[in-house]
């Protein structure tokens, strides 16, 4: 193993210690559509004919909360604003996916009372000497929804509201930082798709659909007339409404508006959002490397199917994944074997050039090419696994099909897998892995007291506590696809050092 090798190493287990802090910053915009500054004032809405001079603050009162059910969710209701606070998953643990002031009308002075409820609608009502609204919230059975707001004219006189913002959540970026990075927002507007973490004035022409979501729910509002705007807007350095401004109503005497939306609350599960509208799914992505992540998912969903545990599928993700590497691998063995076997040549060229080190870089490589070895051909496999691992990660730490999945001792295979010993908890698998991988570093240590050998004799303590350190906190899940990948390659490495070349 030459300097640029372990140079490489070293590199690849510092981005992996990096990801979880880094991983925040990967929300990129892509096709970034029109935008426009939404300066922020403090009232909760101003009279005037444009959004840019709006602004969203949630209510100051506390509302009297009810509960609404079905047998999907539990939906917590505040009955003056007649918007959504929060929804409780009956399918998935009793997991909250909170919406703050979810499809709040952002009016001033209004009031609704609650007019009727049953097991698929609930109807609120505000009236006051000017205007009757009416909000009409249509469930069924598959988190998908329609929500209806009618406007009436009660006055003999034109009734114009300049603006009516409906926001469909707020994004809270106060909670802890594990929580946090997970929210961010879809805005799909003038046939271009942009994601984005939401803590920012921002406004979307020509709206066709509006996503945001938290670690493993999310929320999609489709208007059914187009041509809207959408925006978001900071509320404070930590939380942000995103909403939708439904334009200017301009109403005669006794005349109504009507306006219908339809929305997704639910799971992150491409299965449900394709079987209801297929380009809703875009609200699922998994940032950088999302296609690889797509594809991961549907692997590892395909051998859930197959052999109905989580775990085993995993395990053989991590038999395909190598099977696929193999040849690259094979090649990396004999090229760090041929390499070993130079050694000592290429010490005698150390000494031989201790004072020209241009001329030993050169016959160094010209030896390499005489016995066709390439010095970087061990650090292929490692670099191709770093997209598989990232997207791996982001699959595995997104993915609700796999939330509270159990394999062995492990409680959630989304989650470091904490095992109880001796009277506290220990992630056993990074253990168990960074003892892989110093018994393979040991393997292919050279017997020599060389400078290089010494270098590696080092990495050989050094590499297993970086990543077993790196590997700690990380999804039992990903821990087992490495722990795998890491025997199968010492097995292959024991071989091949017996054996001759």
């Amino acid at each position: 193993m030459d300097k640029k090798l372990i140079i490489t190493i070293v590199l690849s287990v510092a981005i992996l210690s990096g990801w979880q802090l880094l991983v925040s910053k990967f929300y990129p915009i892509e096709n970034k559509v029109v935008v426009t500054n939404v300066p922020v004032k403090a009232a909760v809405i101003t009279n005037t004919s444009s959004i840019a001079s709006s602004s969203y603050l949630p209510p100051a009162v506390k509302y009297k909360d009810f509960l609404y059910k079905n047998s999907l969710f539990e939906c917590v209701f505040a009955e003056e604003s007649a918007d959504i606070k929060s929804v409780k998953f009956t399918h998935y643990k009793d997991q909250i996916f909170n919406l703050g002031n979810g499809f709040l009308i952002a009016l001033p002075e209004l009031n609704f009372k609650k007019v009727f409820i049953d097991s698929e609608k609930v109807v609120f009502r505000h009236i006051d000497n000017e205007k009757e609204i009416e909000k009409t919230y249509l469930f069924s059975n598959n988190y998908s929804a329609k929500l209806t707001i009618r406007i009436k004219n009660l006055t003999q006189n034109k009734l114009v509201l300049p603006e009516v913002p409906l926001i469909a959540g707020e994004l809270n970026f106060g909670v802890n930082a594990q929580e946090a990075r997970y929210q961010d927002v879809l805005m799909v507007s003038a046939g271009k798709t942009a994601h984005f973490n939401g803590l920012k004035n921002l406004q979307y022409n020509e709206l066709e659909r509006l996503g945001f979501r938290d670690q493993y729910f999310c929320v999609v509002v489709e208007p059914e007339n187009k041509g809207k705007t959408a925006f978001t807007q900071k509320i404070d350095s930590k939380k942000a409404g995103v909403g939708i401004n439904l334009g200017k109503i301009d109403l005669n005497p006794g005349q109504e508006y009507s306006e219908s939306l339809r929305l997704y609350i639910g799971p992150q599960d491409l299965k449900i959002l394709n079987s209801i509208n297929k380009e809703w799914s875009a609200v699922v992505y998994y940032g950088v490397f999302d296609i690889i992540s797509q594809l991961l998912l549907q692997l590892l969903e395909l051998l859930h199917n197959i052999v109905r545990s989580w775990g085993v599928a995993i395990i053989l993700f991590s038999l395909i994944i190598y099977a696929v590497l193999f040849p690259l691998t094979h090649k990396q063995m004999h090229s760090m074997k041929e390499m070993q076997i130079l050694q000592p040549k290429v010490a005698q060229l150390r000494i031989a050039n201790k004072n020209n080190p241009q001329k030993l870089n050169k016959e160094i490589m010209e030896l390499y090419k005489e016995h066709k070895v390439n010095p970087l051909g061990g650090c292929l496999p490692m670099l191709l696994q770093i997209p598989i691992f990232f997207a791996l990660y982001q699959t595995l730490s997104r993915s609700i099909v796999i939330k509270g999945a159990q394999f062995l001792w492990i409680n959630d295979l989304a989650q470091p897998d904490n095992l109880a010993l001796f009277g506290s908890h220990v992630n056993i698998l990074p253990i168990l892995m960074a003892a892989g991988m110093f018994i393979q570093q040991k393997i292919t240590l050279p017997t020599d007291n060389s400078e290089m050998a010494q270098q590696q004799k080092m990495m050989a303590w050094l590499m297993p506590i970086i990543f077993g350190f790196a590997f700690y906190k990380m999804p039992a899940g990903l821990v087992i696809y490495w722990l795998v990948n890491s025997i199968l390659t010492l097995v292959y490495q024991i071989k091949v050092k017996k054996s001759a070349i």
